[in-house]
């Protein structure tokens, strides 16, 4: 049967087959073209054997197949050649309209009646107008601003990346004590922060901040802070020197020195201490002892400020006040305690008392009252100077 052309309508009560003889290799024609003669308006299936696309159901404009329904099903829109249910060799456009208003739709979905999608929201007056939206259950998470600043949690980033919530760096646990898996700073960095993880790893969940590539500062999972050390001993052990240009406020009353101390266990602070024959103290057991060597700090409500020559294990040392303030055990059944009294070492153990013989004091004082004591045995404040 020859080509037709109809000028007036045409009803079928039945099936139209249209190129019968199965000539189409692509094109056009063979098919249903619209308009006058040599239309490039039409609807066609490529028909002979050995050509792309055979079976395929072809949508023409101006004589190129717009859009293709490849005989498995799937759709292409400027390609014969769908690779997926749909595929588009081009841009596509949602929402050409204008009409989102900061919602999942319209937009592009998943799944049936969806909260899960990306859409942009393009209605003239709305917040984040011209960003792109990431939906899951109809809640925006991820949004791209129209400047390319990035907020998770949030639809005005700051920063180009702004995150309204936690973040989670190297959830698998994978840093086994470097700046990988951290956060770096710069390109091929060795400026970060970082979390050792790794199971039987040193320094395991502590926080570490990196400079060229090295460790600086550690802050410990005990919250102990390294400076200079992955190990820090203390609140804060720094290992190097440290410069102040101002004030050392330390709320401390004295400066102390760790000794080895005799039986350091049952000793209390605010013992008077002398040298034994083999270098150690132990508490004083005399009067006018020359071998006077301090006070143990750390009595009442007055702590050292400084503690030198502090190691890691010295459960046998105490610190022993050198300077300052200390409360100081004393006995004052030799003598009532007045302020300004000059204390040295009495014969009740560890403890001070008034002295009154300038004789045997020279080389004996441990200190100047700053209180008072009646009688019995107390405490009182002691400004500690050897004398």
């Amino acid at each position: 049967m020859t080509d037709q052309a109809f000028d007036a309508n045409v009803s079928i009560n039945g099936n139209l087959n249209v190129d019968l003889a199965n000539k189409n290799e692509g094109t056009a024609k063979p098919g249903i073209t619209f308009g006058e003669s040599g239309s490039g308006e039409a609807i066609s299936s490529t028909r002979v054997e050995g050509k792309d696309g055979r079976f395929g159901l072809d949508l023409f404009t101006d004589g190129k197949s717009r859009l293709f329904l490849e005989h498995g099903g799937w759709v292409g829109v400027g390609t014969r050649k769908p690779e997926q249910n749909l595929s588009v060799n081009a841009g596509l456009n949602v929402d050409q309209a204008d009409t989102n208003e900061g919602t999942v739709q319209p937009g592009i979905t998943f799944g049936s009646r969806s909260g899960e999608g990306i859409s942009s929201t393009r209605k003239v007056g709305k917040d984040g107008r011209f960003g792109l939206d990431f939906f899951t259950g109809f809640i925006s998470r991820l949004f791209v601003a129209q400047d390319g600043k990035v907020g998770v949690g949030t639809r005005a980033p700051e920063q180009n990346l702004s995150v309204n919530g936690g973040l989670n760096v190297d959830q698998a646990d994978a840093n086994a004590g470097g700046l990988q898996n951290g956060i770096t700073f710069g390109s091929h960095s060795g400026e970060g922060i970082a979390s050792t993880r790794k199971d039987g790893t040193e320094s395991r969940w502590d926080l570490e901040f990196y400079t060229g590539g090295r460790p600086r500062m550690t802050i410990r999972q005990d919250g102990r802070v390294g400076i200079g050390t992955r190990t820090p001993y203390a609140e804060l052990d720094v290992h190097g020197s440290i410069r102040v240009s101002g004030d050392v406020i330390l709320t401390g009353a004295d400066c102390a020195e760790a000794f080895a101390v005799q039986a350091a266990e049952s000793v209390a602070p605010g013992s008077i201490l002398v040298i034994a024959e083999d270098g150690t103290l132990r508490e004083c057991d005399s009067a006018y002892d020359k071998c006077v060597a301090g006070v143990v700090s750390g009595a009442g409500d007055l702590r050292p400020g400084v503690v030198l020559n502090r190691g890691v294990d010295q459960s046998d040392h105490l610190p022993l006040a050198l300077v300052g303030t200390v409360h100081c055990r004393v006995d004052a059944s030799y003598g009532a305690i007045g302020v300004g009294d000059m204390i040295t070492t009495s014969p009740t153990p560890g403890h001070g008392m008034r002295a009154d013989d300038s004789a045997r004091a020279f080389g004996a004082i441990v200190g100047k009252a700053l209180g008072t004591l009646a009688e019995g045995q107390g405490t009182v404040r002691l400004l500690v100077g050897l004398q």
